[in-house]
């Protein structure tokens, strides 16, 4: 990095951690050492994560406007994403399918729904893909800026520090986001206007902060996105993560055109429900699977969690919806969990899956 490229990050470094310390809740936990920039090599291309902070006192998710340190705390001594079968599944597909269209000479993009702390983004922006994220966390996608900042990628990615959805209102609490109860979330005729300046990039690289996990339980109506709305209507997208604590189904919606018209390779996503609305979330997520396996004809993987990644072939067309509500019920039933997460990798017909991935 040039003196000049140090000079600015060390400036950012210094502006992300005074505003840890200005909104952390245990402000005793907040030293020099919570933020780090660490060197990650362990999947195939080495990029720089900005990651923090490490103190005891953020186990808890959404307990404070901080990242969740047990995550922070795996990357900063291990060099390993905390899901390391997933993060090694990826590397394999922009090796195999390469982020540059040979034909067109293009570059290929990425979709990171629910980026966090930007690693999904980093790795594959250094492995040369465009990448357009979506984090509504203030603290993660300042971090992720200081990342960007860090690889120069400044030019192949784009971070809307926004909730990606399909709702006319969110709340957002740091952690989850949901529609509020009595407001209509039906797509409404100003959504076409908003796409448009979205489209045009109003929206793009806007970064509103967002205080204290507190004053974070608001409607964001303004610090909305929907995925259609920043893909053109041509582009592919190579892969398209979708990891938001069980907002994916409303995500989902927000990408409908561009699933429909089958211009994502890969679809990756983390499917989250809770006890207390097991069978209304199970419907709705089977009502997607569904879609994309009998009418677009993707194909489906549940994604084992495992060290090294293994996908296990789901039923093909309408089966696969009736698998994954027979699946999840079963979860329940077995482990009496308050919650049940289970990750999908959804394949577009005519392509094979990861080859350095075991298939059975």
């Amino acid at each position: 990095m040039t003196t000049s490229t140090d000079a600015a990050i060390h400036s950012m470094f210094e502006a992300i951690h005074a505003s840890l310390v200005r909104n952390s809740e245990s402000k005793s936990e907040s030293s020099s050492d919570q933020i780090a920039l660490r060197r990650v090599t362990a999947y195939g291309m080495p990029f720089w994560l900005a990651i923090g902070p490490v103190g005891k006192n953020e186990e808890s998710k959404s307990a404070s406007t901080l990242p969740a340190g047990r995550w922070a705390n795996k990357m900063y001594h291990s060099g390993h994403f905390h899901s390391h079968g997933e993060a090694t599944m990826f590397a394999a597909i922009l090796r195999q399918s390469g982020c540059v269209d040979v034909a067109s000479g293009q570059q290929r993009l990425v979709l990171d729904v629910g980026a966090n702390s930007g690693f999904f983004t980093m790795l594959a922006a250094a492995y040369g893909c465009r990448v357009v994220a979506f984090e509504p966390h203030g603290t993660w996608a300042s971090l992720m800026q200081l990342s960007v900042a860090a690889n120069g990628f400044g030019d192949r990615v784009v971070i809307h520090n926004a909730v990606a959805t399909n709702e006319t209102a969110v709340v957002y609490d740091g952690w989850h986001a949901v529609a509020p109860p009595g407001v209509d979330t039906s797509p409404q005729p100003e959504d076409v206007a908003r796409d448009a300046r979205w489209w045009k990039g109003a929206g793009r690289g806007n970064r509103r902060g967002r205080g204290s996990a507190a004053q974070q339980v608001m409607r964001l109506a303004n610090a909305t996105v929907r995925v259609d709305a920043v893909v053109s209507n041509s582009e592919e997208v190579l892969y398209m993560k979708v990891d938001v604590e069980g907002h994916e189904p409303s995500v989902l919606s927000s990408a409908r055109w561009l699933l429909a018209t089958q211009r994502v390779r890969f679809l990756f996503f983390e499917a989250t429900v809770r006890s207390d609305e097991r069978a209304s979330k199970i419907t709705e997520y089977a009502a997607h699977v569904a879609s994309l396996a009998e009418q677009h004809k993707y194909a489906f993987y549940l994604m084992q969690k495992t060290i090294k990644p293994a996908l296990r072939r789901l039923p093909a067309g309408k089966a696969a919806a009736e698998w994954f509500v027979h699946h999840a019920s079963e979860q329940f039933a077995k482990n009496e969990k308050s919650s049940v997460q289970l990750e999908f990798l959804a394949v577009r017909a005519g392509v094979a899956p990861p080859t350095a991935v075991a298939v059975f």
